[in-house]
């Protein structure tokens, strides 16, 4: 079927044929997306409030209208006007995400949304109509293989944008094989203009092609910035309402109509560091950053020590070839909560008590850094004195979800650290950051000795280690 066939079989229904026919020759649609006539792209609205911050104006029309529309100046005669509040806690991210569209739009939809700020009302019945027009467009949504497509592809999704008005047209959209659908967003803008006819029938079809390519290739992103960045808060905001630090990441209706756990894990950090998501165990996790709880409870440290095997004879038995089964329950998580444990312990209690002392290096460039001594650091945190580069403490981070663990993994260079402060006469400590309940506080393990154990441990007193295996070249 061809691409025009393709576009007509959408709709293909009574209804939507009656609403293609009262389409004038200006085509209005109920969008979500916030891109305005002069201000598409977000670095032109940071540019426009810095100017109008700074007294400077223009003649243009919408010089004002748009920054004006969405509550972020208020006008104080025709030619001037001065920042809101909104538009000063905008205009204040401009250096970190002016030149970051995602995280801009994140911070756009806070202010406007989910910042407390109140808005006069007409500025009010605007948000409030772009946040209806997205949730019926959800609405309307099914998850298709298709869908996925749509939410990869801002064309896609801007087409898809225009279709809700028109009966069962947007499910057809979504139903259509991923070819087709990418097929449609390389025509372009003037392949899409002339995809129908204006003469040929149903009336209007060919008036809403013009439309859909006019708004396709403008500022296309910024609908899915919407969307993400109005999911992303509404999980926040869900978060902080309960008091959790983390929980099992659920998509809210109606986004769960097209957005997935897995599109949330997959896109999540492009928009935020406020929230982490991570698969672990087969379970998709969101994690709170821990100062963005109103008033997070302290954590209760427990002190705990190393338990070494025992020695005790064992009669021979038969060797059976049967594998050790690892239990998956106990075991610890160092991959994907590793930043989330870091995180909790640098923000509740390393950070209280170190201050400016404390240097972060576990998920940093300084991993790989040589201290002043030449080594490695060896470890997550350190605490410094004149020199910054010298560590006069090491405090290591271990993390686990689920169970109290029964042991933790070691690797050779933090062992080498550990040794070294013992021998340096520097203490080298562990915190074990335990994700239990999500209405409760994390447990935490505190080794304070460990580099005392850490210059006594043999082999025989490890419970296991790894080896790398040498494979022949032959």
């Amino acid at each position: 079927m061809s691409l025009p066939n393709i576009f007509r079989a959408l709709f293909h229904d009574e209804a939507a044929e009656r609403e293609l026919s009262h389409l004038g020759r200006h085509v209005p649609l109920p969008t979500f997306n916030l891109a305005t006539t002069s201000l598409r792209h977000l670095r032109k609205w940071y540019d426009r409030l810095e100017a109008i911050k700074a007294g400077r104006h223009e003649a243009h029309g919408n010089y004002y209208s748009d920054v004006e529309a969405l509550g972020l100046i208020k006008r104080t005669n025709p030619r001037q006007a001065v920042l809101t509040k909104a538009g000063t806690s905008f205009l204040g991210t401009k250096r970190e995400h002016r030149d970051d569209p995602a995280r801009a739009e994140y911070e756009l939809i806070r202010v406007l949304y989910f910042s407390g700020i109140a808005h006069p009302i007409r500025v009010e019945q605007t948000l409030s109509s772009k946040r209806q027009n997205l949730l019926r467009f959800l609405d309307a949504c099914i998850t298709t293989p298709g869908a996925k497509a749509v939410l990869r592809n801002p064309k896609l999704l801007a087409i898809a944008e225009a279709l809700p008005q028109f009966p069962g047209s947007l499910q057809r959209f979504l139903r259509l094989p991923v070819d087709q659908l990418e097929a449609l967003s390389e025509l372009g803008e003037t392949g899409f203009a002339s995809l129908w006819s204006e003469t040929a029938s149903p009336q209007g079809l060919g008036r809403l092609s013009k439309k859909i390519a006019g708004d396709y290739s403008r500022a296309a992103e910024r609908r899915l910035h919407f969307l993400m960045a109005m999911v992303l808060h509404e999980i926040r905001s869900d978060l902080i309402r309960r008091g959790h630090l983390f929980d099992e990441l659920q998509v809210p209706a109606p986004f769960s109509n097209l957005v997935t756990e897995r599109d949330i894990l997959a896109l999540a950090d492009k928009y935020t560091d406020e929230l982490r998501v991570v698969e672990e165990q087969g379970r998709i996790l969101v994690f709170l950053r821990p100062d963005v709880l109103p008033a997070p409870t302290a954590p209760t440290v427990s002190v705990v020590g190393i338990r070494t095997p025992g020695h005790r004879l064992r009669s021979p038995r038969r060797v059976t070839g049967r594998l050790r089964q690892t239990n998956t329950q106990r075991r610890m998580i160092e991959v994907a909560l590793g930043k989330e444990a870091e995180d909790y312990a640098e923000k509740m209690i390393l950070a209280p008590r170190y201050g400016n002392r404390l240097v972060r290096v576990g998920h940093t460039d300084r991993e790989n850094a040589p201290l002043a001594d030449g080594d490695l650091p060896g470890a997550d945190f350190y605490l410094t004195g004149s020199d910054s580069t010298r560590g006069l403490r090491f405090l290591e981070i271990k993390s686990s979800t689920g169970k109290i663990p029964s042991t933790i993994a070691i690797t050779r260079m933090e062992y080498l650290r550990a040794k070294k402060c013992y021998s340096d006469g520097l203490p080298y400590e562990i915190y074990v950051i335990v994700f239990l309940q999500p209405e409760d506080p994390p447990r935490v393990l505190h080794i304070p000795n460990f580099s005392e154990i850490a210059s006594g441990l043999t082999v025989d007193q490890l419970v296991s280690f790894e080896l790398s295996l040498k494979h022949s070249s032959s």
